[in-house]
């Protein structure tokens, strides 16, 4: 096996899942991650879930490259968390997260992860086609309460609130440093709007097939197949596993 590939970065739901409307974990993907760590070539997952819940899903899998939760809030790397935000960034977000419930209550609702976030909020929507434009609306009202330095996205399971500075490509890039391994190197996968920064970054960046189309215009790695197929399908084609 030949790549220059020696970081693979992955998306968690709807890209390492069986399909975008579960929580079950391929076990082609599983498969996929165990030889790429075979062969020497480390998993990094990245997630907007919390720390916690993707350092287990890591370790248990076999992913060894880190883990990125929060939608890049927080790194866990040789048994270390660190958190990309301070205490005052915390607190804004407890108020946005109040205000956000108050305001929009008829069209979204906290996520139960947000009891164990520190960088981030995230909110489920009542009708997930409606994302985008409550995401405008959203992104309205925070810059009208002063609140411009933030980062609003969907993931299509969530809608996510970030600090900028604090996305999944600010998190791996500090995990990239510690592997001593250039964005150049790396094999970038994911499946919504929250996973464009780090994908853009990467030397090869890919989506799998069920990523919206629009998502979809300027990249040329798109898997033919949907979230865990589509991964693995990625993998076997540009290294050969």
């Amino acid at each position: 096996m030949k790549t220059r590939i020696k970081i693979v970065v992955t998306d968690v739901d709807g890209t390492l899942t069986e399909n975008p409307d579960t929580y079950k974990i391929s076990l082609e993907a599983i498969s996929i991650i165990r030889s790429l760590e075979l062969n020497g070539i480390k998993t990094i997952l990245a997630s907007g879930n919390t720390i916690p819940m993707i350092i287990g899903l890591a370790r248990y899998i076999g992913a060894s490259g880190g883990v990125v939760g929060e939608n890049g809030g927080a790194i866990f790397y040789r048994d270390r968390v660190e958190w990309l935000c301070n205490d005052q960034i915390s607190q804004e977000l407890e108020y946005i997260e109040k205000i956000l419930s108050k305001e929009f209550e008829n069209y979204i609702v906290r996520s139960w992860q947000n009891d164990f976030m520190r960088c981030s909020k995230a909110f489920r929507s009542r009708d997930r086609e409606d994302h985008k434009k409550i995401i405008v609306e959203i992104k309205d009202l925070l810059r009208k309460k002063g609140f411009d330095n933030y980062h609003i996205s969907s993931s299509r399971v969530a809608i996510h609130i970030n600090p900028l500075g604090s996305l999944k490509s600010d998190a791996v890039e500090k995990i990239l440093r510690y592997h001593d391994v250039s964005w150049e190197e790396v094999l970038a996968i994911g499946d919504s709007e929250n996973d464009i920064d780090m994908i853009m970054r990467a030397g090869l960046g890919c989506l799998v097939k069920n990523a919206p189309d629009d998502l979809k215009r300027g990249i040329s790695c798109v898997s033919e197949k949907d979230a865990g197929e589509g991964f693995s399908e990625i993998i076997r084609r540009y290294i050969g596993i």
